[in-house]
């Protein structure tokens, strides 16, 4: 699983292999010059802090970073050396992902609908990809874009992920938070208001862990 200090020290490897320092790559990046200090892994409250996707998206943009790379410094998938390690996760358009029967009752894929993508081994088993089609979610994914998800993933504050209702509506959104009775989310795109929907009509909510661009 994503473990803090892996992904920290990913991201100080990063750093040093294209001579900079944290703030200076967090300059860089159009972030705040503090954004990857070793002050800001830990809040206030002491609960450890993880870089945002946004935050991962500009390093890599910045730096040429191709994000396979970075996920197997951190752990997460296997090096380049063991790439080979593959496996086939299921693959299925957002759009046809909407079917009622896309998924059975544990989230997981179902039925003859789905494709096969090959991608690294990941930590999670039921990991599946999703494709885009259509510019609903333009700028941020375009048309083809590949989301890999991973329903056993936790969830954090500012996580991008998917969300399914009972009812079989399939939706991308930024997580914000779970609560007893209701699950608060954001668009991905438009304003920013936040969507509050009863938990009782959500099936599941999966993580978005690695996205093609």
């Amino acid at each position: 699983m994503l473990r803090h200090a892996d992904i920290w020290s990913a991201i100080d490897k990063v750093a040093r292999d294209h001579n900079f320092t944290l703030s200076g790559l967090a300059k860089r990046a159009g972030l705040d010059p503090s954004a990857f200090n070793r002050s800001k892994r830990i809040g206030p409250d002491g609960r450890l802090r993880f870089p945002s996707l946004e935050s991962l998206a500009r390093i890599f943009d910045t730096t040429g970073t191709n994000p396979l790379d970075f996920l197997a410094q951190a752990g997460v998938v296997p090096s380049a050396g063991g790439i080979g390690a593959r496996k086939k996760l299921p693959s299925l358009s957002i759009s046809d992902a909407q079917l009622r029967d896309a998924f059975d009752n544990a989230g997981k894929p179902t039925g003859a609908a789905w494709d096969e993508l090959a991608f690294p081994d990941l930590f999670d088993d039921d990991a599946y990809a999703l494709i885009v089609n259509g510019d609903s979610l333009e700028p941020l994914y375009r048309d083809g874009n590949v989301l890999i998800v991973s329903p056993h993933a936790p969830a954090r504050r500012g996580d991008r992920v998917i969300l399914r209702s009972i009812v079989g509506r399939l939706v991308a959104r930024e997580f914000v938070r779970r609560l007893p009775r209701h699950v608060e989310v954001l668009p991905l795109v438009g304003d920013n208001t936040i969507e509050t929907m009863d938990a009782g009509g959500v099936a599941f909510v999966h993580r978005i862990v690695w996205a093609s661009q």
